[in-house]
């Protein structure tokens, strides 16, 4: 196969929201650590727009809209080291929703980011999920962001990792042209601080697989999913009474909601939500629907 002498590619990778989930990184192969859970993939991600050009040695440069994209480096590195693709890459990558705040929005980076040079390059397109999954493990970035973002849509992670050991179920009860109302309210979380975190690890576990279990044997309706969802946040403490006080609110009015996690926001199902946000004092909110997966939105090879 021919490689390009220069390539430049614009790609998309759908956001995503974990309700429930549960921790699973005792395993010494990255395809197997990951994360049980259930949630669902927004249509607002991140596009990364990455060139290449032959160089000598592996030199990648990634940046968000806010500064350097470090697990997005990792992945890449590994992904062209491995295939010994001699590139220097610059990628910059563009966030539709914010950081750190439960919406999947550094696995959806690194995602684009990947599944832009697979296409470029011409290498299968699984591999772009295997680094961009391997990149967040080893940046304790995420657990299972990537595999859900890969499928698109509502789902249940029913076993962790990525094939051929996670499985990914579609959730059967959603509404159609569901839409979703995203709205930060409190600080952000770092992720790795609370997975790893052994304190914090044992509380998950020991709530979030019964939850997911609940689920599966249920009707799996948006109201089941929210409902599980905000039992999870009240067991893992992490919701503040502001945020408790909103979602609270959220249900009083008929509409289901509850904490994204891990942040300081709250996912809320029906555009009414909007209203109820704005009206509360919230300024930051998205309105947006279900995700699909990722896809190539330009390229050019030379």
């Amino acid at each position: 196969m021919k490689l390009p002498e220069y390539f430049k590619v614009k790609a998309y990778a759908p956001g995503h929201v974990t309700g429930v989930f549960s921790i699973y990184d005792e395993y010494e192969d990255p395809a197997q650590r990951g994360s049980r859970g259930i949630g669902f993939s927004t249509d607002m991600g991140a596009v990364a727009t990455v060139v290449g050009k032959k160089s000598k040695e592996i030199d990648v440069s990634a940046k968000y809209n806010y500064g350097k994209a470090k697990t997005t480096e990792i992945g890449v590195k590994q992904l062209l080291e491995n295939y010994d693709l001699k590139y220097k890459v610059e990628i910059e990558i563009k966030t539709s929703l914010p950081v750190s705040q439960g919406f999947g929005m550094s696995a959806s980076g690194t995602l684009a980011a990947l599944f832009g040079i697979t296409k470029a390059l011409k290498i299968k397109e699984e591999e772009a999920l295997k680094y961009a999954h391997f990149a967040e493990i080893y940046s304790g970035t995420g657990l299972g962001d990537v595999v859900a973002e890969w499928i698109g849509g509502f789902e249940v992670r029913v076993l962790p990792g990525i094939p051929p050991y996670g499985m990914v179920e579609r959730v059967r009860n959603v509404p159609k042209n569901l839409k979703i109302v995203l709205a930060v309210v409190d600080e952000p979380i770092k992720t790795r601080t609370i997975i790893k975190s052994e304190g914090y690890k044992e509380k998950i576990n020991s709530f979030g697989d019964d939850l997911i279990e609940e689920f599966l044997d249920s009707d799996q309706s948006i109201e089941e999913f929210a409902s599980l969802s905000y039992e999870f946040a009240m067991e893992l403490g992490l919701i503040s009474e502001k945020m408790h006080s909103i979602i609270r609110e959220l249900w009083h009015n008929g509409i289901y909601a509850s904490q994204c996690m891990l942040g300081g926001s709250i996912f809320a199902f029906g555009k009414e939500a909007e209203d109820i946000f704005i009206d509360l004092g919230i300024e930051e909110v998205y309105v947006c629907g279900v995700g699909k997966g990722p896809k190539i939105l330009e390229m050019r090879r030379e």
